[in-house]
């Protein structure tokens, strides 16, 4: 019985999901309603320009929804056709919940580190992840051999790399806005820049000109299936990351966190996990900084200092090696008059026994 209303319970959680990308459109009609509440003397003074603002926004939303109807009947991966196949279905709710809504249009965002506009990022990310990987593993004939897994992986871009490098990644999610974005990009992709979405129409705050808040992006900039056939093995897995891979012990040579310890409501059982699946001799490659997500949610959640987080790491024990302060952005919009910066930890560590 508890299975049955654990798999309800998940059942719901996805059909709330694809009815807030379903309800995505709506968004720009708050906006209209703004303007014309404004008193009339105001709206004069802006009104050709705003009118105009107003009907790019709404053709770029419209744009947007088109992208989201083909992601959306793309969740035929998680086994719900039926539904997925009704765009326009209202899920549990007739109107999502505003903060599912923030979920889509960030998702939206994310799709940035598929374009080239997004290759800054990358190369603050992921390049000195790359790197690490290559200096431990680059040697060996069989790269494929490597596991390494990706937890919090968000649209696949960092695992797609990895891979690409010919070694073995699976990437693992728990978020079912980014399980169906990535299943979309890495598997429905035919050519480069086959894509074009506006990410950023929703920031309305900060905007230096028009142009910058309606400018779109193109995607992929590199076609996954073309790649995926020459490198390693690549997978992705759907659940919560302790969930999923606490009885996976010693079956991983490295796992890579990205922007994802600070995810945790506990951080030492990320470490244990962590730890735990690692075979002896395996590394832990992290890079982000601790802006836990739990903290201003009136959860229950363990917040550590870098120090206090370090002294945890050594007491499993790991060896630490090569930590590093170093600047790094998450999804920013480079046209944004305000963007902003991390200082963020990287850092490896051996499992010594």
């Amino acid at each position: 019985m508890e299975d049955n209303d654990q798999n309800e319970e998940e059942m719901k959680h996805f059909r709330d999901v694809v009815a807030a990308f379903c309800h995505y459109d709506q968004w720009i009609d708050t906006l209209e309603i703004s303007f014309l509440k404004l008193p009339e003397s105001h709206q004069k003074l802006i009104g050709d320009t705003m009118k105009a603002k107003l009907s790019t926004l709404r053709q770029r939303a419209k744009d947007n929804n088109q992208f989201i109807r083909n992601l959306v009947r793309g969740t035929d991966l998680f086994q719900n056709q039926s539904m997925a196949a009704q765009f326009g279905g209202k899920g549990n709710r007739e109107i999502p919940l505003e903060r599912d809504m923030d979920k889509v249009k960030s998702t939206l965002r994310q799709f940035s580190r598929w374009d080239h506009s997004g290759e800054p990022e990358r190369v603050q990310c992921h390049t000195p992840i790359l790197q690490e990987i290559e200096r431990l593993y680059g040697s060996r004939s069989d790269k494929s051999s490597v596991r390494i897994l990706v937890p919090g992986s968000g649209l696949g871009r960092l695992a797609f790399d990895i891979v690409s490098k010919g070694y073995s990644c699976e990437g693992n999610e728990f978020s079912y806005f980014m399980l169906i974005a990535s299943n979309f990009i890495l598997n429905t992709s035919q050519e480069e820049g086959q894509y074009e979405l506006f990410p950023f129409i929703h920031q309305a705050s900060n905007v230096i000109n028009d142009d910058d808040q309606t400018r779109p992006i193109r995607i992929p900039d590199v076609v996954p299936s073309k790649i995926l056939t020459t490198g390693g093995n690549f997978s992705m897995s759907a659940g919560e990351f302790v969930e999923t891979y606490q009885h996976q012990k010693g079956e991983w040579d490295c796992v890579v966190t990205c922007f994802f310890i600070d995810t945790a409501k506990n951080i030492i059982e990320y470490i244990q996990v962590i730890y735990d699946i690692l075979r002896v001799g395996g590394t832990w490659i992290n890079l982000g900084p601790l802006l836990y997500h739990y903290a201003d949610m009136g959860e229950i959640t363990i917040e550590l200092s870098y120090q206090q987080l370090r002294d945890v790491i050594l007491s499993f024990p790991f060896q630490l090696r090569g930590e590093t302060l170093m600047n790094a952005n998450y999804t920013i919009n480079r046209r944004s008059m305000m963007n902003t910066t991390f200082n963020v930890v990287h850092f490896s560590c051996d499992k010594i026994n």
